[in-house]
C-alpha cells in the first residue's frame, strides 16, 4: 500500500482536518537585527552535533542579547542547552 491508499482509508473527518493545515513558510532571515525577537532552534542529532552547534547559539546571544532563545533538544542532550542559559 501506498500513503495515498492509506489516507484514503482514514474516516472523511480526519482527512479534512489535513487540508486545514498551513504550508506557509517561516520568513528567511535577510540580516535584520535580532533584538527583541524570538529564535527558535531545533536540533535532533548526536551529541556531538549539539556540543558543536552550542558555540552558534552563544554567538547568538552575545550578537542580539534581547533575543528570546527558544530551544528544542530531542532527548537527553537538553542538557547542553540548559547551560547556555546560565549567566
Amino acid at each position: 500500500m501506498f500513503a495515498e491508499d492509506v489516507f484514503k482509508l482514514l474516516p472523511e473527518q480526519i482527512r479534512e482536518s489535513f487540508k486545514q493545515t498551513s504550508t506557509k513558510l517561516p520568513p528567511i532571515y535577510e540580516g535584520e537585527n535580532l533584538n527583541g525577537k524570538t529564535i527558535f532552534v531545533f536540533m535532533q542529532g548526536a551529541i556531538g552535533d549539539v556540543l558543536c552547534s552550542t558555540v552558534a547559539l552563544r554567538e547568538l546571544k552575545r550578537r542580539y542579547p534581547r533575543a528570546k532563545l527558544r530551544d528544542y533538544i530531542i532527548g537527553t542532550l537538553r542538557v547542553c542547552s540548559q547551560r547556555l542559559k546560565e549567566p
